[in-house]
C-alpha cells in the first residue's frame, strides 16, 4: 500500500486550480511559492512586498488555469493582478528610497532564515482565502452579473483608491521630509487625506469587500467558497481596522495638540471616510 501510494502522481497545481476540491490549496501553494525566496531574503517582506506579489501571482495563475472567458471575468482578473502588482511594487519602491522604512523592514530579521519559512504556510494560506472569489468567480459563471459587476465595480474603485492614497502620500512625505521638523506634523491633508485619515487602508478594504461580491454569485450551495471567502475578508478587516486603531493612537501622541493636526482630526474619519463636513471627531470604525 506504501509503494503504491508513493507511486501516486502530485496533481499539478493548474489542474487543481481548474476544478476540484483542490483549489483552494492550490492557490496557497502559489502563494507560497512568491513568498518562500522573499520571505528568506527579508521576514518583513512576508506581509509586505511578498503579500502583493503572491496576490499577483495567485491571479495570474487563476486566469491561466482558468482563461477568462467574459468581460467581467477579464475585468475581475485584471483587477486582482492589477493590485497586487501595483502594491508590491509601491511597497519595494517605498523600502529602497525611504531609509526610515528601509531600517525598519531590517528590523524584522530577527529569526534565522531557515525557521522563517515556517511563516510561509498560515501565510499563503491566508491570502489564498482572500484570493480564491476569484478562482470560483473564473471557474463557473456567476448567478447574477449585475451583482458581480457591481463588485467588480467596487473592487477596481478600491485599487486605484489605494493606489492613489499611497502615491499622494508618498510624494507628499518626500517633498515635505527636509523642511518638516521631528515630531512636526505635515499631512498630508487634502485630497482623499481630506476626509479619511487612511484612505490606503480604506482603498484596501473595499478592494477585498469587492472582490468577495463580484466572486459570491459564483459559489453556488458549496460551502467552501462561502467559508473561505468570508474567513479572507473577516481577516483582512480585522487587520485594517487594528492598524487603523494602533496607527490613530500613534499619530495623536505625537502630533496631539498641534492645531493643524487637531483640526484635521476632526473633520475626517479613521477607516471609514466621513460625509459631508465630518463630525466633531470623525467617523471611525475599528471594532468587528
Amino acid at each position: 500500500r506504501s509503494r503504491a501510494a508513493a507511486a501516486l502522481p502530485l496533481v499539478p497545481v493548474a489542474e487543481a486550480l481548474a476544478s476540484g476540491p483542490l483549489g483552494v490549496p492550490a492557490l496557497a501553494a502559489v502563494a507560497g511559492s512568491v513568498l518562500a525566496p522573499l520571505t528568506l531574503y527579508r521576514q518583513g517582506y512576508s506581509f509586505s512586498v511578498g503579500y502583493g506579489s503572491a496576490v499577483a501571482a495567485m491571479g495570474l495563475a487563476a486566469a491561466a488555469a482558468v482563461p477568462p472567458a467574459t468581460p467581467l471575468a477579464k475585468a475581475t482578473a485584471g483587477c486582482v493582478v492589477f493590485y497586487g502588482a501595483r502594491l508590491a511594487g509601491h511597497l519595494l519602491a517605498r523600502q529602497l528610497t525611504v531609509p526610515d522604512i528601509a531600517k525598519r523592514i531590517k528590523a524584522f530579521d530577527k529569526t534565522p532564515r531557515p525557521k522563517r519559512l515556517t511563516l510561509v504556510p498560515p501565510l499563503a494560506l491566508f491570502y489564498a482565502f482572500m484570493t480564491s472569489p476569484l478562482l470560483f468567480a473564473l471557474r463557473a459563471p456567476p448567478a447574477s452579473a449585475n451583482i458581480a459587476w457591481a463588485g467588480c465595480g467596487a473592487a477596481w474603485a478600491g485599487a486605484v483608491i489605494e493606489a492613489v492614497a499611497d502615491a499622494q502620500k508618498f510624494l507628499h512625505k518626500r517633498s515635505t521630509f527636509a523642511t518638516t521638523a521631528p515630531g512636526t506634523f505635515s499631512g498630508p491633508t487634502g485630497g482623499l487625506y481630506g476626509k479619511c485619515r487612511h484612505p490606503n487602508y480604506f482603498g484596501e478594504v473595499l478592494f477585498w469587500f469587492g472582490l468577495l461580491v463580484a466572486g459570491a454569485p459564483s459559489f453556488g450551495k458549496s460551502p467552501t467558497p462561502w467559508a473561505c471567502g468570508a474567513v479572507g475578508f473577516y481577516g483582512i478587516y480585522s487587520i485594517m481596522a487594528g492598524a487603523t486603531k494602533r496607527l490613530d493612537g500613534k499619530q495623536k501622541e505625537t502630533y496631539g495638540g498641534q492645531p493643524t493636526y487637531d483640526a484635521w482630526r476632526a473633520r475626517t474619519g479613521g477607516l471609514i471616510p466621513t460625509l459631508g463636513d465630518g463630525g466633531r471627531a470623525g467617523l471611525v470604525v475599528y471594532d468587528v
